[in-house]
């Protein structure tokens, strides 16, 4: 006759919730979903990762690019050589931004499951609930952004502004502000107008994606800033998907198909990069479409070495009748060339 599970001894409580949640939290912590693309993509494309906690990481930026040289000919031959120091470098300073959960186990609970296998399940069950919260928490800090105290972690929606002329509100992204180095912003293109011409013989003849002031030109914008800087992420609201999904049926916009592969969510292709809906995209004004051009490799996610998902041991709770288990997680999102990104907005719908 097969027997019972093993009660836990509440004295062991701490040892077997530790080793239980760390092998629980490799199955089911997921921070990365399709329901969240832009998170997904960032890490298929190598950029989130992991730095040395302290202070706070940093990205080295070139702000400026020098003319030293001296034209010379017959007539213009004596000339007088510049001296002063070359400056065209700086470091852009970022937060660290630490973030803690807890599990916590009801005494209640605790005493309705025991034994190993209820405990386990107990434990997979709060976990996934955590998880999930975790996973939103930060799909907002990537888009919106939060400070902290003094502190700030800044989102897409501060490092790609609509009027990128001055700093965010949230302060000077990296501590970098637009008023000293005017080339520390991202480019931007109001389109205002409709997404498609139709001609009175029905043809199609101009679309938001290749008219002028429109998606193509933001691209080359974002594109002309040196090497590796063509945006190859492109999340919209779902007006800019349903005016892509129109243009699609013209026959003037295809499907990227290694998108739905790799993402599970549909996408258009344009110049390389990928268009795709993100529910997490803001709309601008309602009823037009926007979208966002990102170049994954000017940016990065980051979790502070050791503390990504650090598990603490058990407290029980003073005045509660339960025990609680503390969880740290330290991020931070840095950028290095907010040049190579850039914000479409006032994409309108068209009107027979």
């Amino acid at each position: 006759m097969a027997g019972f599970s093993a009660t836990i001894n509440e004295s062991r409580l701490d040892d077997f919730v530790l080793a239980t949640v760390r092998k629980v939290s490799k199955e089911t912590t997921n921070i990365i979903t399709p329901s969240h693309p832009t998170f997904k993509r960032l890490e298929a494309k190598g950029m989130i990762g992991e730095d040395e906690p302290g202070q706070g990481p940093v990205e080295d930026v070139q702000y400026a690019q020098p003319d030293r040289t001296i034209e010379l000919s017959r007539s213009q031959d004596y000339q007088t050589i510049e001296t002063t120091p070359v400056e065209v470098s700086t470091q852009a300073q970022y937060d660290w931004v630490m973030v803690l959960q807890h599990l916590v186990i009801g005494k209640y609970e605790y005493e309705n499951a025991t034994s190993g296998a209820g405990m386990t399940k107990l434990i997979t069950k709060r976990m996934q609930a955590l998880d999930d919260g975790l996973m939103e928490k930060q799909v907002s800090y990537l888009w919106n952004g939060v400070t902290v105290g003094t502190h700030n972690l800044f989102g897409i929606k501060d490092i790609v502004q609509q009027t990128p002329t001055s700093d965010p509100s949230r302060g000077a992204v990296g501590r970098i502000s637009v008023s000293n180095i005017p080339t520390w912003a991202n480019q931007y293109k109001n389109y205002n107008g409709e997404f498609k011409d139709v001609s009175s013989g029905g043809h199609l003849e101009y679309s938001f994606l290749d008219k002028a002031n429109g998606l193509l030109d933001i691209f080359t914008e974002c594109a002309n800033n040196g090497v590796n800087a063509k945006p190859d992420l492109i999340p919209c609201n779902l007006e800019f998907m349903r005016f892509c999904t129109n243009l699609h049926n013209e026959g003037r916009i295809f499907r990227d198909s290694a998108s739905n592969v790799e993402l599970g969510v549909d996408g258009f292709s344009f110049h390389g990069a990928t268009i795709y809906h993100d529910y997490d995209c803001p709309t601008f004004t309602a009823g037009e479409g926007n979208c966002y051009l990102l170049n994954s490799s000017s940016m990065r996610w980051l979790y502070a070495s050791g503390l990504k998902k650090k598990w603490g041991n058990m407290v029980k709770m003073e005045g509660k009748t339960g025990y609680q288990w503390e969880c740290v997680m330290q991020v931070a999102m840095t950028v290095k060339d907010r040049r190579k990104n850039g914000v479409f907005w006032g994409v309108q719908a068209y009107t027979p």
